[in-house]
C-alpha cells in the first residue's frame, strides 16, 4: 500500500513489488491529476482519489496545495510562511504553478474496509507533515502492516 502515491511511478516504493513481484498494491493520492496518472500508470493497483485523515476529523473534504511531489494538506505545516516556502521549492524543482484543489476525506480503516483487507505487507506513508493524521485514521487493533515506510 502507497500513501501519497503521486503519478504511481516517481519515487514510487511499491511500483517495483507490483511490476516485478506481482504484489497487490493499493494506491491513494489525493491530487486529480496525479490520481489519473496512477490509473493510467498502474492498471492492476486499486487506486483511491483523496486524502486520508485521522478519524476524528470533522469534514467530508479537504484543501490541498498541488506541488507535484511536494503536493501537501493546506494548513499542515505550523507556519504559513514554511508551507508557502515549501510550495516555492515545489515551483522552482518541478517547474509546476501551486493551485488548491478540495479532495475528499477518508480515513485508511473505511478503505481497508471497504476492500476486505486482512494483511498489510507493506505500507509506505509519504504525505509531507501529516503523517500522524493518517495514521490516527488507521484501527491499529484491526489492521498491523508488516514492515511501514514513513
Amino acid at each position: 500500500m502507497q500513501v501519497g502515491a503521486n503519478d504511481g511511478f516517481s519515487e514510487s516504493n511499491t511500483y517495483y513489488l507490483e511490476r516485478w513481484k506481482n504484489w497487490t498494491v493499493i494506491l491513494i493520492e489525493p491530487i486529480p491529476e496525479l490520481y489519473q496518472e496512477c490509473v493510467l500508470e498502474r492498471p492492476n493497483s486499486q487506486v483511491f482519489n483523496c486524502a486520508l485523515v485521522s478519524a476524528d476529523y470533522p469534514q467530508t473534504h479537504v484543501k490541498m496545495s498541488y506541488g507535484h511531489l511536494m503536493s501537501l494538506v493546506k494548513g499542515s505545516f505550523q507556519y504559513p510562511n514554511v508551507e508557502a516556502g515549501h510550495l516555492t521549492k515545489a515551483q522552482e524543482f518541478f517547474g509546476v504553478t501551486p493551485y488548491e484543489v478540495e479532495v475528499p476525506a477518508r480515513t485508511l480503516t473505511s478503505i481497508l474496509d471497504q476492500l476486505k483487507v486482512t494483511e498489510i505487507d507493506f505500507f509506505s506513508l509519504d504525505v509531507e507533515g501529516y503523517e500522524l493524521n493518517v495514521l490516527k485514521g488507521l484501527d491499529f487493533n484491526k489492521y498491523q502492516p508488516k514492515y511501514l515506510l514513513i
